[in-house]
Formats: C-alpha cells, structure tokens, sequence
C-alpha cells in the first residue's frame, strides 16, 4: 500500500487518529502536534503548513505515520 499525504490535520486524524490513540505512549509527539494544529490552525508552528502523512498495511490498517514541518520541505 501507498503512502498518503495531506495538509488537513483532520483527513490525517480520520485516518490514523485510532491507530495512534492506540499506543499514545509511543505517539506522544504526533498526538500532542496534531492537537495544537486542530486547535491552532495549520500555521500553529510556521508560515506553512504541515504535511502529514499515513501507511496502511496488507491487512488496511494504519502502520505508520509521519509529519514533516514545513520548515523542512
């Protein structure tokens, strides 16, 4: 499976949001970003926006996540 990309943190969150609700102790960094995105708007962090993105596996589920600043695109 492909990997997809979004600047939507919501799209991301529909996503991959249960997956990373699932370990939070290993998503920490990702959940807390993309809270502060949601509640602050894209540009929480910069003049632009994220990219977010997301893998699924074999099986459909969610096997990985990324986030890229866009500070460094």
């Amino acid at each position: 499976m492909p990997w997809t990309f979004t600047d939507d943190v919501d799209a991301f969150l529909d996503a991959a949001g249960a997956s990373l609700a699932a370990r939070p102790a290993e998503n920490t960094v990702v959940l807390t970003v993309t809270a502060t995105l949601r509640r602050d708007g894209p540009h929480a962090y910069g003049d632009g926006a994220p990219l977010l993105g997301w893998w699924r596996g074999p099986d459909g589920e969610v096997a990985g996540t990324l986030l890229i600043s866009a500070a460094e695109q």
